[in-house]
């Protein structure tokens, strides 16, 4: 499917609401209709019986290759073939995955818990950025993991708490030009393996956070953090080395 431009979204093209809809939910017109169909059927089913149906029933979705994950009811997935999970993945209700071009990987035992974002959205069909989350990592509820033209690495065993945003993109800013037309500066994100990100925490684009560190609740990093290393504040800075 062709590519969206940001006047596509500001609807200064000649693309219509429907073929916009459309890309934002599926890499095809057929594929929409077909997970659509399917997530109105046995999305919305509780208990373990649902659990069941949809990994019965998600699995002629999914890309060669991926796990179905254990999804609780009311999920909301888009490009169900751009998402690949491995054993024993579990995403809690009310949650969205919303991949694209740029994919989602979320690694053995893994949990994305009670109504997180993974946004791996590009609207230009990059194939730069995804997500990629490790094994046995833990995503706490309400968390926002959203990149487009970037990537957002998570090493194994990390714990992501509640209420925090992860973020590849930022606009610039220019006098006397809309914002959502200037330039969006996309820059990755990586965090290590075994860390700790305190709940209500940001973390930005250009930021890599090494093995074994802690981010306190509330701060917002915006420089790299060295492995085995305790920050906190806005901006972040060191408060201590884990030895």
């Amino acid at each position: 499917m062709e590519g969206i431009s940001t006047k596509d979204f500001l609807g200064k093209s000649k693309k219509n609401l429907s073929s916009l809809y459309i890309y934002s939910n599926a890499s095809s017109f057929s594929r929409f209709l077909c997970e659509q169909t399917l997530l109105a059927l046995f999305g919305w089913m509780p208990t373990p019986a649902g659990i069941l149906a949809r990994i019965l029933v998600y699995k002629l979705l999914s890309p060669h290759g991926s796990r179905v994950p254990f999804i609780e009811a009311n999920v909301d997935i888009k490009y169900f073939n751009k998402i690949f999970c491995g054993r024993s993945v579990f995403v809690d209700r009310n949650c969205r995955l919303h991949s694209s071009s740029a994919e989602i990987h979320i690694g053995d035992n893994s949990r994305i818990m009670f109504g997180s974002y993974l946004c791996a959205f590009s609207s230009g069909l990059k194939e730069k950025g995804g997500i990629f989350i490790g094994n046995g990592c833990w995503v706490g509820i309400y968390a926002v993991l959203a990149c487009g033209g970037a990537a957002i690495t998570i090493g194994d065993y990390t714990l992501i708490g509640p209420n925090v945003t992860l973020v590849t993109g930022n606009h610039q800013f220019k006098a006397d030009v809309l914002i959502a037309e200037q330039a969006y500066k996309q820059l990755p994100i990586s965090i290590g393996s075994d860390c700790w990100i305190g709940a209500n925490s940001v973390i930005l684009g250009g930021v890599t956070i090494g093995d074994h560190s802690v981010v306190a609740a509330g701060a917002v990093v915006t420089k790299d953090v060295s492995a085995r290393t305790i920050v906190g504040g806005v901006p972040a800075r060191v408060i201590e080395s884990i030895r």
